[in-house]
């Protein structure tokens, strides 16, 4: 479903497959890298999108809180 959501650029709804994929198969460096990949369409970036979507409703783990953080640093 995820694969399928990402393909048809779908990415909030990959976003939220994410968020709520069991134990957090999904939030890992590998989506953030397939979101950072993805161009922007004239609306926020995807990788922004994906980010807004977590921080609605849970708290970022480590991984993503530390990509998030990069373009400060």
């Amino acid at each position: 479903m995820f694969n399928q959501k990402m393909a048809t650029s779908d990415y909030q709804g990959a976003a939220n497959i994410a968020k709520d994929a069991p134990a957090g198969l999904l939030r890992n460096t590998e989506t953030i890298n397939r979101f950072k990949s993805l161009p922007s369409s004239g609306g926020p970036a995807p990788i922004l999108i994906y980010f807004n979507t977590l921080l609605q409703s849970t708290k970022l783990n480590e991984q993503e809180t530390t990509e998030l953080c990069m373009p400060v640093i």
